[in-house]
């Protein structure tokens, strides 16, 4: 996954949130659309290559809030802010187990980096 700066992210934020904020609220995380990043690339007001939307989104819906509200039965909501789906237990399983992953796959690169420091 390519990284984006810190910068970038709030930027990508913002825009969002400028919007969509019935999906990107300042005041609270909601359970995403699936597709959700199909239907911000078919908006033809936002310039933001999909690769790096996917990115940040893997980045959003890896914070702590959002994790705490992705649980099974959670309203999933679309760019409006509607709700248009549940979290399944089948989606909640797949969505944990990834984040599982990739939090064991973040620790061995720094540990990797620590080691490497010391060397």
């Amino acid at each position: 996954m390519r990284m984006l700066t810190r910068e970038k992210i709030k930027q990508i934020l913002d825009l969002l949130r400028e919007r969509f904020p019935g999906a990107f609220s300042k005041k609270e995380f909601l359970v995403l659309k699936k597709g959700i990043d199909l239907d911000i690339c078919k908006d033809n007001k936002i310039n933001i290559n999909r690769t790096k939307l996917r990115t940040f989104l893997s980045i959003y819906t890896a914070h702590p809030g959002y994790r705490k509200i992705h649980v099974v039965g959670a309203n999933r909501y679309d760019l409006k802010g509607d709700i248009v789906g549940q979290v399944t237990e089948e989606e909640y399983n797949n969505y944990k187990k990834f984040h599982e992953t990739r939090l064991k796959q973040k620790r061995f690169l720094n540990q990797q980096k620590v080691t490497k420091n010391k060397d």
